[in-house]
């Protein structure tokens, strides 16, 4: 064996070990952070089992700790789940009546932040985000234009009118992911005229009616993380073609208001999860406006794909919410 292989081994080694510790203890503090949310939940099974399998696996102690550890886990998810979902109807009719102890609002803001960081992990990470944001009191994009405001107040699951809710923007073209936005797209490009000045441009939208069926979240054929990022009455997409050099740049925007609705119950397996109990947590939970913003060429290939587009972990993910039998 040469010099330069032997040299590669202890590389290669010292890597996976640190991937490896860096796996582990990203999973520690996630668990510290789960045991600080069920305290305040009152989660006492759940928070029991998860402190268990973070003490069995500060050593190692072969295939015997791996196998409790295994089982400490389902235990966890099956008697923390319900359990937890338990708790959280109970903080939820103490949020319909506005009675929330300061524990209560650490518990809602805790689910909150479980709920963004289980799309994240599960491949919805626009959803995650977004979900994730609505517990940041400051943005950096401003606040929420008019009319966009004011339209988003009038609606039934939009932002209530007695908050000034701020802007939050992305640069992002995950919404072409979409055949219904693809083609929309097309036919705005489609429409253009093959022949116009320099600097021209045009106006497209606002087109609505992009609200999706629940099951669309997890069928194999739809595009799946654009349903559960975009799916609002409230949703526009509109954009703007300039002419540059003998072609068309089309700059598009997708907004929505971002807020938990009134009622939307999800339904997973024996489980059931009433998203609406956090309608009236907007004191922790702050409602905005959001938009995603990209830029596509009106004769690019890619507005001519008919497809959902699904990336790997979303395809898996929805995979085993179908079996699951998940459904809102």
């Amino acid at each position: 064996m040469d010099a330069g292989a032997v040299a590669t081994v202890p590389l290669k080694k010292s890597l996976r070990s640190f991937l490896l510790r860096t796996v582990v203890w990203s999973a520690r503090i996630f668990g510290l952070c789960l045991v600080v949310w069920g305290l305040a939940l009152g989660a006492w099974v759940a928070t029991g089992l998860v402190v268990s399998v973070l003490l069995l696996t500060t050593r190692r102690r072969g295939w015997l700790s791996t196998l409790v550890v295994c089982t400490l886990l389902t235990g966890t998810v099956t008697l923390g789940s319900a359990e937890t979902l338990w708790r959280v109807d109970q903080i939820g009719e103490r949020a319909r009546k506005g009675d929330l102890s300061m524990r209560d609002q650490v518990a809602v803001y805790g689910f909150n932040t479980v709920f963004g960081m289980s799309a994240l992990v599960l491949g919805f990470p626009e959803f995650g985000v977004e979900t994730l944001s609505m517990g940041i009191p400051i943005s950096l994009s401003g606040t929420c234009p008019e009319p966009r405001r004011s339209r988003y107040r009038r609606s039934v699951q939009g932002i209530p009118g007695d908050l000034d809710p701020p802007l939050r923007s992305w640069n992002s073209d995950f919404a072409m992911r979409s055949p219904r936005v693809r083609s929309t797209v097309r036919k705005w490009a489609r429409s253009l005229p093959s022949q116009a000045d320099e600097g021209a441009t045009r106006r497209f939208g606002p087109a609505s009616g992009w609200v999706w069926q629940g099951s669309d979240y997890w069928e194999e054929t739809k595009a799946n993380g654009v349903a559960a990022a975009l799916n609002s009455p409230t949703t526009r997409l509109e954009g703007t073609a300039t002419r540059t050099g003998d072609r068309w740049r089309m700059d598009l925007v997708v907004h929505l208001a971002v807020a938990y609705p009134k009622k939307a119950t999800m339904h997973l397996g024996p489980f059931s999860l009433e998203e609406g109990m956090w309608y009236d947590s907007r004191s922790i939970l702050q409602p905005y406006c959001g938009e995603y913003k990209w830029s596509v060429w009106s004769d690019s290939p890619e507005l001519d794909v008919k497809e959902a587009q699904r990336p790997l972990r979303e395809q898996a993910s929805t995979w085993i919410l179908r079996e699951a039998r998940a459904f809102y």
